[in-house]
């Protein structure tokens, strides 16, 4: 598949209950009963009566760089993959890609590095394999020996904690027959052990392919891997020919045994007609699942070779097969095979930079993946929820504009003491605006079934949370 081609990690079935308590559970199921509200307004059906409001994608802003492109080495370039919170801050798990090495096992290798909570990145010593580029020695794993029939050593993502133990599901070439999904484990994250088998666990055609669990059943996995199909009048012919990418699902309760590949996403009419879908990054956030698509064109001006023309796509499912695509037309900007994460406050992504010649901390703010909001005057209301006793937070954006808030019943009748008069902002933008009306307190109407219904004068919406 190219350059971006790079597989994945993930567990194992005994571990799939616990990943809500690890890292990548930023997020926290809003729609089920005993997890606080959560209301999140990213896309049509987050509203009801919108007038004059427009959704917005916001992309993730560099923040923090890790590592620095190396202007001596133009052919290293990084791919970060996993973080996992340990007590000194974050450890960030990635790729390090040189092929210009002479050790070829070390053209492609597993590392980890430290994100320390004053914001340093160091690269420890753990002495556990050795490189041949000098410096500290941080590779955790690194890939076969023998050649790969397809593609190569690739490590997406990792998935599991410290009371359960880690796995990946990454690709290697195997003893016999061709390369494919490989299984690897460890109890620490550190210490990594290769499943013994002589062959891979799957070997279709790509390794270009992401793992999560079903939220709505934890006893399964879902892999999003790029397939292959043919295309005979393909626009611009490129190293694979007349093949088209697109999006498959594959499911397993054991990461051996798997489905067959099942498309789910392909481009349509509204897409440009050479777009390709080269890979998928899939994670669960408060209710729902988010993608974000990596889409490839190919290049007319190198006929029968990899394009290096790349947009990418943020889209949105309940159900992780059916998917919504809001902002087909907005580039997200930044692409992370690692699932977002807090970090002093902010949500966070690491990414390759430069091209990947540099490893940055990406950041947007809390819930900030999209917002609902109004240039001018515009208003919506929130679907019906049940008020939670705790207090409610807005987190939105009203610094060059107001925000007022008012709360509707069943019948869409304001609450008597609960109009926006009594609830204005203005001049503010904060993730945890206080919602109070006056001396009234939203946990008096606890129990009852509301709406919100915000007047927005230039402001911005991003989420409602209850506080306890």
């Amino acid at each position: 598949m190219g350059r971006f081609v790079m597989p994945f990690l993930d567990f194992a079935a005994l571990r799939l209950f616990v990943i809500g308590a690890t890292l990548g559970a930023v997020m926290s199921s809003a729609d089920a009963s005993d997890e606080p509200l959560h209301l999140l307004f990213w896309e049509q059906q987050d509203i009801r009566d919108g007038k004059n409001v427009r959704f917005e994608v916001h992309a993730a802003q560099p923040h923090i760089a890790l590592l620095a492109e190396d202007p001596g080495r133009t052919s290293l370039w990084y791919s970060p993959a996993h973080v996992v919170r340990v007590e000194d801050g974050l450890r960030v798990y990635y790729r390090r890609i040189d092929r210009s090495l002479p050790e070829r096992l070390d053209h492609n290798t597993f590392c980890v590095g430290i994100l320390g909570k004053d914001g340093g990145f160091v690269c420890p010593d753990l002495g556990l394999l050795p490189n041949s580029w000098g410096g500290p020695t941080n590779v955790v794993l690194k890939g076969s020996p023998r050649k790969a029939t397809w593609g190569g050593f690739n490590v997406f993502q990792m998935l599991g904690d410290f009371e359960n133990g880690f796995q990946l599901l990454y690709w290697d070439q195997p003893e016999m027959g061709d390369a494919g999904g490989m299984i690897a484990t460890s109890p620490d994250g550190i210490h990594w052990k290769k499943e013994e088998t002589k062959r891979a666990v799957f070997t279709e055609h790509n390794d270009a392919y992401t793992l999560t669990v079903n939220h709505r059943n934890p006893g399964e996995y879902l892999l999003y891997q790029t397939k292959l199909i043919d295309w005979p009048d393909k626009p611009f012919l490129d190293n694979i020919g007349n093949k088209r990418r697109v999006i498959s699902i594959r499911r397993s309760t054991n990461l051996h045994t798997w489905t067959p590949q099942d498309v789910i996403l392909e481009p349509d009419a509204q897409d440009a007609p050479e777009t390709e879908f080269y890979f998928m990054k899939v994670f669960w956030y408060v209710n729902r699942y988010v993608g974000i698509v990596m889409k490839y064109y190919g290049d007319p001006a190198q006929p029968g070779r990899h394009s290096a023309l790349y947009r990418h796509e943020a889209l949105f499912s309940r159900d992780g097969v059916q998917w919504t695509r809001p902002y087909r037309y907005t580039d997200f900007g930044v692409w992370s095979y690692a699932d977002p994460f807090e970090y002093k406050g902010n949500l966070c992504l690491i990414s390759g930079a430069n091209e990947g010649r540099s490893m940055a901390l990406y950041r947007l703010r809390k819930d900030g993946f999209a917002s609902c909001g109004s240039d001018g005057e515009g208003s919506f209301w929130t679907q019906l929820f049940e008020m939670p006793e705790a207090g409610l937070y807005l987190n939105a954006d009203c610094e060059s504009g107001a925000i007022s808030v008012e709360v509707l019943d069943e019948n869409g009748q304001v609450v008597d003491g609960f109009g926006r008069d009594a609830c204005r902002f203005a001049g503010n933008d904060s993730t945890a605006l206080p919602l109070e009306w006056g001396e009234r307190k939203a946990a008096e109407l606890a129990g009852q079934r509301v709406h919100l219904r915000f007047a927005l004068d230039n402001a911005r919406v991003y989420s409602v949370t209850a506080k306890n």
